[in-house]
């Protein structure tokens, strides 16, 4: 009996832990300030493509965001020690938020769902991705030893556009109880 009840409270543990803002707040912080360490080094540093993996990290910061939002919102993020809003797909993750993201929003979300894909592995973990992804990086062995790559970097626009996200998530994070549907990001 004891078996179960160490298993029902680690459980219970997990789910605390899992379902606090504050944890995801403290991961969330971390990845923002790792991603802006690696972007002050430019896309490429000595002969590293460093720019998918700083916008990996900057996506997996809006994820946790998200998460902590979407909390606000009603939903658990684990239940009973497992995980529930598990995958990294940011638009999914967006409409578990009591907030109305735009147009231009959905798409910060699907750039930063690509770079998290190609940050972590050469290729998608789904070919659904792929597409996507061969925009925003393209890889192509020239040798043996060498690989070229061609990166869209994201436009002043694009950067001003995800700054104006990051403070409307930011926003709701702090006052929960508004009205955030009417929010643009203009």
């Amino acid at each position: 009996m004891q078996n179960g009840n160490k298993s029902s409270n680690e459980q219970e543990s997990y789910s605390d832990i899992g379902n606090s803002d504050i944890s995801w707040r403290i991961v969330a912080e971390s990845l923002l300030f790792c991603s802006d360490l690696l972007h002050k080094h430019g896309p490429i540093s000595k002969g590293i493509v460093i720019y998918p993996v700083a916008q990996m990290l900057r996506g997996m910061y809006v994820e946790c965001l998200l998460k902590v939002a979407a909390r606000y919102s009603g939903e658990d993020i684990v239940k009973e020690g497992k995980p529930i809003l598990k995958n990294h797909d940011l638009l999914n993750l967006s409409t578990k938020v009591d907030i109305k993201f735009s147009e231009e929003e959905n798409n910060i979300f699907k750039d930063l769902t690509s770079y998290i894909q190609m940050g972590r592995y050469p290729v998608p973990s789904n070919i659904k991705f792929m597409k996507k992804t061969r925009k925003l990086v393209h890889m192509k062995r020239i040798s043996s030893d060498k690989i070229t790559a061609q990166i869209s970097i994201w436009s002043k626009d694009q950067e001003d556009s995800f700054k104006k996200l990051e403070e409307k998530l930011k926003s709701f994070l702090e006052n929960p109880q508004n009205d955030h549907s009417e929010q643009k990001l203009n």
